[in-house]
């Protein structure tokens, strides 16, 4: 596959997530599920965005083409962690409307997320889940 076809699949993929977006504004603009669940198509969108950003710029070199491949690759893991957490607390308050938990018990179940994003940015230096070459791949 092409670098050109990742770059296409991810484009209709946001694509079709915006309409869904879009969709569930008009449906039920102000329910708080809702706000929760288009919350998470807009992350997922992002990192869509962010892995098509990757590809286009994969492998070019130009100034600050390095750095910027970086950052995309950084957003593109702490955003995949920000949706998987985002699904956790859109399911727990889809089934439990009233749900009140102490803060602790966030924390506790955003720890996850925050080792993610802690090791992203340990990659910077360690390259413990991504690197990028000095041919920008």
């Amino acid at each position: 596959m092409s670098y050109t076809s990742c770059v296409e699949i991810d484009i209709f993929a946001a694509a079709m997530l915006l309409i869904v977006f879009f969709s569930s504004r008009i449906s039920s603009p102000h329910l708080a599920t809702s706000q929760r669940f288009r919350f998470i198509v807009l992350l997922t969108v992002c990192v869509l965005c962010c892995d098509a950003a990757s590809w286009v710029l994969m492998g070019r070199i130009f100034p600050g083409a390095n750095e910027l491949l970086w950052i995309l690759n950084f957003l593109y893991f702490a955003l995949s962690g920000a949706i998987a957490f985002s699904w956790l607390v859109y399911t727990l308050t889809a089934l439990k409307r009233s749900l009140h938990l102490p803060l602790l018990a966030w924390i506790g179940m955003a720890v996850p997320l925050f080792s993610l994003i802690a090791l992203a940015m340990a990659s910077f230096q360690h390259k413990w889940l991504f690197y990028i070459d000095q041919a920008n791949i």
